[in-house]
């Protein structure tokens, strides 16, 4: 890990109160547009707000796109930037609505009717729009009867603002409890990662399922391993090929795993030790390289991230020190899915329950960093709780899973201390 000397601090966004502001790591609640960093949240369990802030110190008044959510805080909403549109999917009562907007240089969102898209639902899981224009929903069903939450995809056909489901769709995953994110690829595909809680008897495991422009492919497993819940993960696209990070149930080990379009899921990499409830939150630049965020570990109340460049993982940065206020949950992140305007930005809960934001800026084109002069390295899994999991094996040991005979080599990140 990198431990750098400092008080580098997140600008307060705004108070809110509940622990649901921010909800969850695969969720996307923020971005850069028209000069403007934008941040969403809610400010209670039902109203749904967003400020935003030239510098992303210094923030306007909330403005409220929804004052009836549901009692289920950001759970209850996504929303995906496509470059020019805004457009987010909420939970009302137990149907959720669509709308498109496009956000302004002076704070507005000019936004298109509310639309309609499907009723008797607990919850909406994710929204991205694909390469055609047109929004993909995840959500879940209802909790009762059994099996519960059962998970759905659907689709519009249009990609003007307006929703009109495509047919064949919504489409049943048939994987309760299982949270699925869809994220746009090229030519009108997209990919579907879901899994349940470590817990439950329904999904204890992560699956994914492709959809190629035309017809759904086998269910893969990306990894044998189980999450922490189904929420303890995220996932980026690079072109067709994707990069999925998430944390394991028991061990909270940090893995990374990436989906080359055409071959499948190759080997893990873990990236990190975390502390409980330490979900990963991913997010990449314009030049490919990725940003993997989480909390808590090795350090309370520190963020950390790691950065993949030139083929390799570099070493980690202890980013944002929270100390002085405490981090609410380790879980409660949202980063930006991907570059905009120069910038990564992430979102996350302090203390009573502030929303905070801070960013990384990048060069333009993402020109790669300078590396830090390393002090110390040692490697995680020595002295880890990773010698004491299921399936603990050396570096460079291949390692099978009979859940799913799946091969897994599985590589380590080194830890280094550098100075600032």
């Amino acid at each position: 890990m990198t431990l750098r000397r400092g008080k580098r601090l997140g600008s307060l966004v705004g108070p809110s109160s509940t622990s649901y502001a921010v909800a969850n790591s695969q969720e996307h609640l923020s971005f850069h547009a028209n000069g403007l960093f934008w941040v969403f949240y809610t400010t209670d369990l039902t109203t749904g707000v967003y400020k935003t802030s030239l510098d992303g110190v210094n923030w306007s008044s909330p403005t409220t796109f929804r004052e009836d959510l549901g009692s289920l805080g950001a759970a209850g909403f996504d929303l995906w930037f496509d470059g020019t549109y805004v457009h987010l999917a909420y939970v009302v009562g137990t149907t959720i609505y669509y709308r498109r907007g496009t956000p302004n240089a002076d704070g507005t969102v000019t936004s298109s009717a509310e639309q309609t898209v499907v009723a008797n639902v607990e919850g909406v899981t994710s929204l991205c729009v694909d390469s055609d224009g047109c929004p993909w929903i995840g959500y879940a069903g209802p909790r009762v009867p059994e099996p519960r939450y059962p998970s759905f995809v659907t689709k519009s056909s249009t990609s003007d603002g307006t929703w009109a489901t495509q047919a064949a769709f919504p489409y049943a995953l048939n994987r309760p409890l299982a949270y699925p994110r869809v994220v746009p690829l090229t030519g009108g595909m997209v990919y579907v990662v879901c899994g349940g809680h470590p817990l439950e008897a329904y999904t204890p495991f992560t699956y994914g399922r492709l959809w190629d422009g035309a017809a759904w492919g086998n269910e893969e497993n990306p990894t044998a391993r189980r999450g922490a819940t189904g929420w303890a993960r995220s996932i980026v696209a690079e072109g067709d090929d994707l990069h999925f990070v998430f944390q394991e149930a028991g061990t909270d080990l940090i893995y990374y795993v990436k989906r080359t379009y055409g071959v499948g899921w190759g080997s893990e990499t873990i990236l990190a030790s975390g502390a409980f409830r330490s979900y990963p939150v991913l997010s990449i630049d314009d030049a490919n390289n990725l940003y993997c965020f989480w909390a808590g570990a090795p350090m309370a109340d520190y963020i950390y991230y790691l950065k993949y460049e030139s083929g390799a993982w570099k070493p980690g940065v202890r980013w944002i020190n929270e100390t002085a206020e405490g981090m609410t949950r380790n879980s409660s992140l949202s980063g930006f899915y991907k570059e905009y305007g120069d910038y990564i930005g992430l979102v996350y809960l302090t203390g009573g329950y502030n929303v905070k934001f801070d960013k990384i800026t990048l060069p333009p084109g993402a020109v790669p960093t300078p590396e830090p002069t390393p002090i110390v390295n040692t490697l995680i899994s020595s002295g880890s709780r990773h010698t004491a999991g299921p399936e603990a094996g050396a570096i460079g040991t291949n390692q099978s899973f009979k859940q799913s005979r799946i091969v897994r080599h599985i590589t380590y990140v080194p830890v280094v201390l550098v100075r600032a």
